[in-house]
């Protein structure tokens, strides 16, 4: 069933999109099955097809003693451990024939300690990379020089960083510290994008919602320390259509947005639940995993637990009908939780291989073109669609604009400007 043309449209002109891997369906990370070739038919967009529905801190301890064993008196000092993240102590210790100090541990939260020496100035080293070790050199001579060493253990603690955590990239070449979701217009039907250049796939109604029609997964492998939980800051800019989704959390409310086609974008963030299964509109989503525990069998992209799942482009279910023949700008910036070691999942679904064009602000039922005006990304006017998108020429797959904005069908471009342990 295709809605009929609601009898008030909001229109406001706008001035004026990582990754999914544009196949069918993936056996694992970073695997690419080419779409097929051909016509593709089916329903519009507006077609009805269902019923509606820690990181511990680190432990500080230093302090050693020094006592005289020749000549001179014993002195004592204590270390302090700065350890911004992972855990860890510091202790220092010995005895000798001068003062003895122990050193600072950088923000590593490593472990370092001193032996035992004898130097007038024996002082242990400083530790800055994960697990470190210090130590002074021991002899039993007054007024020996002590020697000070120290190393960088293998943590990312002390060292925690977007890139180290977010930077690590995939068989094509992309990491979700700035990467893109794109989806395909290989060409234009009415309002529509046609996405999938065959007969549309997974056409069985009592599959998931999210199983449905053209679905593409992108797993990407994240960095850190295993046992460890990250505060990341995920900052979303993209042109979407909108999709229902329930029994999770929408953080903007259930009401609807004062304006839409707001310029800068509106929030569109949604935690957990599941997406209604009314409509064909299409599902964008970012699903946070564990790791898949040693000896176990991993799902696909090497999975293990789901930490939690998170939807883009969710819109209020209200008497206004945002599920329709229209695009809307999204920008949003929100903290994610991830497990140090875990996996990051794009996920999209598209049930009847078409998506709503980026013509602008307001209903749509005729191509981009005349007065119809696409919209570049919001709130990010400097962003580049890139050349190449999960082992493909952008161009082949947006046959459009190509690599140019404003970009057709829908696009997000994701990055994480922040983390911190948790």
């Amino acid at each position: 069933m295709r809605r009929t043309l609601r009898t008030t449209v909001i229109a406001v002109p706008l001035a004026g999109i990582v990754g999914i891997a544009l196949n069918c369906s993936t056996t694992g990370s970073g695997t690419y099955v080419a779409p097929g070739s051909g016509s593709s038919s089916g329903a519009g967009e507006g077609s009805n097809s269902g019923a509606g529905g820690n990181s511990s801190g680190p432990a500080a301890s230093g302090g050693g003693s020094s006592s005289g064993n020749q000549s001179g008196s014993g002195g004592s000092s204590s270390g302090t451990d700065v350890g911004v993240s992972g855990n860890g102590s510091s202790s220092s210790g010995g005895s000798g024939s001068g003062p003895s100090s122990s050193g600072n541990t950088g923000s590593s939260g490593g472990a370092s300690s001193s032996s035992s020496g004898s130097s007038d100035a024996g002082s242990s080293g400083v530790s800055d990379g994960g697990t470190g070790s210090s130590s002074s050199g021991s002899g039993w001579s007054s007024g020996s020089g002590g020697s000070s060493s120290s190393s960088g253990g293998g943590g990312d603690a002390g060292a925690v960083s977007v890139a180290t955590i977010f930077g690590n990239k995939n068989s094509y070449g992309e990491s979700v510290q700035n990467s893109f979701i794109l989806f395909p217009c290989y060409m234009q039907n009415q309002q529509d994008c046609i996405t999938f250049q065959a007969a549309c796939p997974n056409q069985d109604p009592t599959l998931p919602m999210e199983q449905q029609g053209f679905t593409t997964h992108e797993y990407f492998n994240l960095g850190g320390t295993p046992g460890t939980m990250y505060s990341a800051t995920f900052t979303v800019h993209g042109v979407s259509e909108a999709k229902y989704y329930m029994s999770g959390v929408r953080f903007s409310g259930l009401g609807d947005p004062p304006n839409p086609y707001a310029p800068e974008g509106i929030d569109t963030f949604y935690t957990g639940g599941t997406p209604v299964n009314v409509e064909n509109y299409n599902i964008y989503k970012i699903t946070v995993w564990n790791a898949a525990a040693p000896g176990t069998d991993a799902g696909p992209g090497g999975t293990g637990t789901e930490v939690q799942h998170y939807y883009l482009n969710s819109f209020p279910q209200t008497s206004i009908p945002y599920e329709y023949h229209e695009t809307f700008p999204i920008s949003w910036t929100h903290q994610i939780p991830v497990p140090g070691g875990g996996i990051v999942e794009y996920s999209t679904a598209d049930r009847n291989c078409r998506a709503v064009d980026n013509c602008g602000p307001g209903f749509r039922t005729t191509p981009c073109t005349g007065a119809n005006t696409s919209i570049n990304i919001p709130s990010d006017p400097t962003v580049m669609i890139p050349m190449t998108y999960m082992g493909q020429q952008v161009s082949s797959l947006n046959l459009i604009t190509g690599a140019t904005q404003p970009y057709h069908s829908q696009s997000f471009h994701i990055t994480v400007t922040a983390v911190t342990p948790m």
